[in-house]
């Protein structure tokens, strides 16, 4: 299967510059589908307390989304440096070290957000009405986050170069 190699060292940046970009937008814009998925099947078939759970966690859901986006975005910009200044070696100790970081950050992040998720939500004014509900969204949120973020780091190994 052959690669495609795409060269932002030379020429115009404008339009590099948008061909980079158009992926960590795109990332975003489907974000918020999802989000606006999860509502949509709720208010299809479960209760307006339901939608107000899911909605309750929106803040802290799109929180650490940007927080571990913007470092896997940095993850890409450490190999892809390493890449242009032809340290193959160099980029894939640094991809080694971005799934490490990955596994362990989703690792923590799921092992303190089962435990801190009744005092975040306490923290956030969530609602008593909704609050067993937005727990429970929380909870199985984060249970999922490990995973996210190994794919979103992930996307590094298709820079090692």
């Amino acid at each position: 299967m052959a690669r495609q190699q795409t060269d932002l060292l030379h020429g115009p940046p404008a339009g590099k510059i948008v061909q980079f970009a158009l992926p960590i937008a795109a990332a975003s814009m489907l974000q918020q589908l999802f989000s606006s998925a999860d509502l949509a099947v709720l208010g299809r078939f479960d209760s307006a307390e339901a939608m107000a759970a899911v909605g309750s966690n929106t803040a802290l859901v799109n929180l650490l989304v940007s927080l571990f986006m913007g470092l896997s975005i940095g993850g890409n910009v450490t190999v892809a440096a390493r890449i242009g200044r032809g340290e193959k070696g160099k980029a894939h100790e640094a991809v080694e070290t971005i799934v490490t970081l990955a596994l362990v950050s989703g690792g923590i992040v799921l092992v303190v957000g089962e435990l801190a998720a009744p005092a975040l939500l306490r923290l956030m004014n969530t609602p008593e009405k909704v609050y067993v509900l937005a727990a429970l969204y929380l909870r199985i949120y984060f249970v999922a986050l490990p995973f996210m973020l190994l794919y979103d780091f992930g996307s590094t190994w298709g820079l090692r170069g």
